[in-house]
């Protein structure tokens, strides 16, 4: 749990610095209230989320900063 917030945490402030960050993780609820915007990619569809919903099943996500 440690090193999971720490990277977490510079995942979060490199995204705050306007730097896009290409993120695959299976539990979208993780990343949500760290960075923005968020892309779900699901089924092969991308869906955009200003603030993420929690994932009704595992999928991959790109977070990518704000430019």
């Amino acid at each position: 749990p440690v090193l999971t917030e720490t990277m977490l945490d510079t995942i979060q402030k490199i995204n705050a610095q306007g730097t896009t960050i290409l993120l695959v993780e299976q539990s979208l609820s993780i990343i949500a209230d760290r960075v923005s915007p968020i892309y779900e990619i699901e089924e092969g569809k991308i869906i955009p989320h200003i603030r993420a919903r929690p994932a009704p099943h595992p999928a991959s996500i790109m977070a990518e900063g704000s430019r």
